[in-house]
């Protein structure tokens, strides 16, 4: 007949408290990471629990507490109106993960965003706490009226609301970039973006706004007249355009470039016109991460992604505590990854 060792699973505290031998107060704060516990005691109780395969029963806790221990990222069935990028979400699970808090994710189409049957259970359906809304423009205004109506607790990322959001400071990146090129001489600086038509579409993503009003703004308190190209260009058309701005009679010899796309289209038609960049065209851009792309090193601009992640959740946690109230809009601030590109 075989023989070995059996590990008895626990089910309760009670049972490791026991074996244990310490109060189940001590097993609860030991199991809980709170205070009050040595580590030596705490190393020991989690080895214990390891070992004899005791869970935390975590729908328990919330039921006593009345929360979930949960949040749901929510995000629209239109990728271009959520775009989730890497470091958004890793700063997004780092603050979870601090306040011992977990992330379901729910892609929801604007009809169920929008059914009056629907909005004020969604929380019960998904077992959340509340919501961090990845939704970043052209939100049904039904969707925000029934979120507000409801008092769903909900932070906005990435987007510009009246309150409970935070957003980068493009505005202060379009300015801080146009004044670079400034202080390297440039005067001819032209604002560049193939993406967006504003009088045609005017509830495109605040970047589109803010990133060109602070390029103007430099610009005008240089005492120099902004040049603004922005207005949308089909990918297909898009290096002709590029092209043809650069062959301009009085073409610029630095861009304030929209985005790392743009920035890539205008170096492929400096290079295929034999401009030297930087030496006959500076270029500073805005993006995710620094664009080395092709072979040159641009000037980036980085989108605060992780930073609006964890500022989300700080928010999220004090709206969950009190969804009546409204707080204060946050904006965080770009970091500059550089190249050679605007000297």
């Amino acid at each position: 007949m075989a023989t070995g060792t059996t590990t008895r699973h626990f089910r309760t505290q009670a049972d490791l408290a026991k074996l244990a031998g310490v109060s189940t107060v001590t097993i609860h704060k030991a199991l809980s990471n709170r205070a009050g516990v040595s580590d030596a005691m705490r190393q020991r109780i989690h080895g214990l629990a390891a070992e004899h395969g005791y869970r935390l029963n975590t729908h328990a806790k919330a039921t006593r507490q009345g929360r979930c221990g949960n949040i749901a990222l929510l995000l629209s069935t239109q990728p271009i109106r959520s775009n989730l990028p890497t470091e958004l979400v890793l700063g997004i699970q780092e603050a979870l993960e601090q306040h011992d808090y977990h992330m379901s994710i729910a892609r929801l189409p604007d009809q169920k965003l929008t059914d009056e049957g629907f909005v004020p259970k969604m929380l019960r359906e998904m077992f959340a706490d509340g919501l961090l809304v990845n939704y970043t423009d052209h939100m049904p205004q039904q969707m925000l009226d029934l979120i507000a109506r409801y008092r769903i607790p909900s932070v906005w990322l990435n987007s510009h609301q009246a309150n409970d959001c935070v957003y980068s400071d493009d505005e202060a990146a379009g300015r801080d970039a146009t004044r670079r090129l400034l202080a390297a001489g440039h005067r001819r600086i032209a604002y560049v973006d193939f993406s967006h038509d504003l009088n045609a579409d005017p509830d495109s993503h605040y970047s589109a706004v803010s990133r060109r009003d602070g390029y103007a703004m430099a610009m005008v308190d240089a005492g120099l007249t902004p040049q603004v190209e922005q207005r949308p260009v089909l990918y297909k058309d898009r290096a002709q355009a590029a092209t043809e701005l650069l062959q301009s009679p009085d073409r610029p010899t630095a861009i304030v470039a929209y985005s790392g796309p743009v920035a890539i289209t205008l170096l492929l038609a400096a290079a295929k016109l034999q401009l030297q960049v930087p030496r006959d065209l500076a270029m500073i851009t805005f993006g995710d991460r620094k664009i080395v792309d092709p072979g040159i090193i641009i000037d980036t601009f980085i989108v605060p992604q992780a930073e609006m992640g964890r500022v989300g959740v700080e928010m999220l946690l004090q709206k969950i505590q009190d969804p009546t109230r409204a707080l204060p809009a946050r904006v965080v601030g770009f970091s500059l990854a550089g190249g050679q590109t605007c000297q």
